[in-house]
C-alpha cells in the first residue's frame, strides 16, 4: 500500500459515491485496522483466549477521524503501522503463534494468532484494491 499511497493516491477526502469510502478512509482504516490486529496479538499473548473489543468503524467516521488527515503524514502512518505488526510477529515463536483467541468477525471463532498476522495481510491487500478502484 505504501507505493500506492507514495505516488499520491490520496489526494482527497471526497467519497466517490455516498457508500462508497474515499481513497483516504480506506487508508485510515487500514491503518487501523494494522494497529488493532497488532493490539489483538498483544491481547492474545497477554490473556487465555480473548475477545478483544471491535473497531468501532461507525464511530471513526462519525467523529470525522478520517475526513481530515493529511494524505503525506497519513502514508507514513501506513507504513509504519506495517512495519511495527510485522515485527510483532516475526519476534513471536511458533508456540506463541498457536495461542488463539476469539476473533469477532465475519463470525466469532477461535482463531490463532498466526492465523491474525495472515488476517492483517489480507485486509491490507483488500484494501489496496479498494484504494486502486477508487483512484481508478
Amino acid at each position: 500500500m505504501g507505493a500506492v499511497l507514495d505516488a499520491g493516491a490520496l489526494g482527497s477526502s471526497d467519497r466517490p459515491e455516498p457508500t462508497t469510502w474515499s481513497t483516504i478512509e480506506y487508508a485510515c482504516h487500514a491503518r487501523d485496522v494494522l494497529f488493532n490486529l497488532r493490539d489483538r496479538i498483544i491481547n492474545g499473548l497477554a490473556e487465555d483466549n480473548p475477545t478483544p473489543k471491535p473497531m468501532f468503524n461507525d464511530v471513526r467516521m462519525a467523529a470525522g477521524l478520517y475526513a481530515r488527515e493529511e494524505p503525506q503524514r497519513l502514508a507514513l502512518e501506513v507504513v509504519v503501522a506495517a512495519g511495527m505488526l510485522a515485527r510483532t510477529v516475526e519476534l513471536l515463536d511458533p508456540v506463541q503463534l498457536s495461542r488463539t483467541l476469539v476473533y469477532p468477525w465475519p463470525r466469532s471463532a477461535d482463531r490463532s494468532l498466526l492465523w491474525v498476522a495472515a488476517q492483517a495481510l489480507h485486509e491490507l491487500e483488500h484494501h489496496l484494491d479498494d484504494v486502486r478502484r477508487s483512484v481508478a
